[in-house]
This record gives C-alpha cells, structure tokens and sequence, in this order.
C-alpha cells in the first residue's frame, strides 16, 4: 500500500497491518513490511466433470499449490530490488527526496 502524503484523511497504517506499506517521512521512502506476504496471487476456476472432485485429484492440486507457494517466494535481494524500484518512482514522481547514500 503505498499511503498519499497528501491524503485528506490518512489510511492508518494498522488498518493494513498485513500487508507492505510506503510511506513518504520527511521526504524519505519509509517502507515497513509483515514477516510474510503475499507479493501477487493468482485464482483458478476449475470445473469438475460430474461436480465431484476425486481425492487423487485434490492431493495434486494441493501438492501443485506447495510447489508453487515454494518457487514463488521472494528473498531479502529480491524486496530489496523492489524497495528500490518503488522509490525510483516516487523519487520520479516527486514524492521523495534523493537517494540514500550508502
């Protein structure tokens, strides 16, 4: 969630406890992020023939979803990269002030 600095009535950022949060702060990005969350999802509608769903294939279907929770996972290099890439943009869009130096 990326909060409006210029919000007339600010979304508290317990409200979206949950999820990552960007926050412009004395024009610098501040970004604060749950242990765990999802970056994208994705729903599928399967239609059963007959309506019925047979065990074999609900043991795959959850097996499926394992695997691919499992690839799918970000780490810290990646939300790094991301970070950097959402204060590029509103460092571009002149929400932010420069980049940090380090």
């Amino acid at each position: 969630m990326l909060h409006n600095p210029a919000a007339l009535a600010p979304v508290p950022p317990e409200f979206f406890a949950e999820a990552v949060q960007y926050r412009v702060q004395a024009g610098d990005l501040k970004v604060t992020a749950p242990e765990f969350f999802p970056h994208m999802s994705t729903t599928v509608i399967m239609k059963c023939k007959g309506g019925e769903v047979t065990p074999k294939f609900a043991e795959f279907v959850d097996k499926l979803a394992e695997y691919l929770v499992f690839k799918t996972q970000l780490g810290d290099s990646d939300l790094a990269q991301i970070y950097a890439q959402h204060a590029d943009i509103l460092r571009k869009a002149g929400l932010a002030g420069p980049p940090a130096a380090g």
